[in-house]
């Protein structure tokens, strides 16, 4: 999935971000799986009405329902964070207005933190996506290369 995002960003020069707010507490479990979710309390029987953290199927069912409403092969989408690029300001704009309209009509909320607008390189799941290379970003690796080596044969078993 994140490659084939990758091969569709070759090329663009602008880039946002949207990072989709408790995405799976927006979604609505139905009737059905609904009832899997009961759970018993002192005070009663209770089930959810919408997807709880941790769920087994709760991150494949938003991802899914994502990619009905935000059909468009103009954008990258994992989980709950869009990516959307342009090989110029007039194509990207476009392009996140469209997306930006279908998140109107979809009710769908955004942590205005997260998100980035217009920037010429964007961090995505890991990466930096920039117009000449797409990398590891710097901020994930560097714990690992900052990570002190083992001294003894304890610490090497755990490193």
């Amino acid at each position: 999935m994140f490659k084939s995002i990758t091969q569709r960003c070759a090329g663009a020069k602008i880039f946002s971000k949207l990072d989709a707010t408790s995405g799976f507490w927006s979604m609505m479990v139905d009737d059905k799986s609904s009832d899997l979710t009961t759970f018993n309390t002192i005070y009663g029987c209770y089930k959810f009405k919408r997807y709880p953290f941790g769920l087994n199927s709760a991150q494949d069912d938003f991802q899914r329902k994502m990619e009905e409403a935000f059909e468009n092969p103009n954008l990258g989408l994992i989980v709950d964070d869009i990516v959307i690029f342009g090989a110029d300001d007039s194509e990207h704009y476009e392009r996140l207005k469209a997306v930006l309209e279908r998140v109107h009509e979809k009710n769908v909320k955004f942590n205005q933190e997260e998100c980035v607008f217009g920037a010429k390189s964007i961090p995505y799941f890991g990466h930096l996506l920039t117009l000449h290379e797409i990398k590891p970003d710097t901020e994930k690796t560097q714990a690992i290369t900052e990570m002190p080596l083992p001294e003894n044969s304890k610490q090497l078993q755990n490193f």
